[in-house]
């Protein structure tokens, strides 16, 4: 087997050959930025598509930081909706989850996962380490920064209809 297709499953009838791929660490505000662009740009399309991944999280993304590419993975409990269409199951990780997901109660799927990128892009963010950056940063980069918190703040929100 060649060491680039390291990861094989048999799918009824179809073989899916997976590529090995890094899951680094994001360490500055700029692998962040383009993150946490490619993700929202990435579900955000998804979810026109009426395809919701149900499981967001950290563990489901991997991380190259040699290209600053992001790869969504494990569409084990993703599922169609149609537009407006209410759910009530509890599906997703906790820590992750929703709030209206973990207690059971009607909601969009879209909006659910809205809410697990938020908690996904917060881990994330919370992690990186600003020290050396807040001393050379910009007054651009500044507002970027709290831009960007404020969205993740806003995508973390309670109530769906906030998102």
């Amino acid at each position: 087997v060649n060491e680039s297709h390291v990861n094989i499953q048999k799918v009824s009838k179809i073989a899916i050959m997976m590529e090995r791929y890094p899951n680094d660490n994001i360490n500055t505000l700029n692998e962040f930025k383009k993150v946490f662009h490619d993700l929202v740009s990435y579900f955000s399309f998804l979810h026109t598509m009426n395809i919701a991944h149900c499981d967001i999280k950290p563990n489901n993304l991997l991380y190259s930081s040699k290209d600053q590419t992001i790869r969504v993975i494990d569409f084990g409990l993703a599922t169609y909706f149609s537009e407006n269409e209410m759910f009530n199951e509890r599906v997703g990780t906790d820590g992750f989850m929703a709030p209206e997901v973990d207690r059971r109660k009607w909601h969009r799927k879209d909006l659910a996962d809205i809410y697990s990128l938020g908690r996904t892009l917060e881990y994330y963010f919370n992690r990186i380490q600003f020290k050396n950056e807040n001393e050379n940063e910009n007054e651009n980069q500044k507002k970027e920064r709290n831009h960007m918190k404020k969205v993740i703040k806003q995508m973390c929100s309670d109530n769906p209809c906030d998102r």
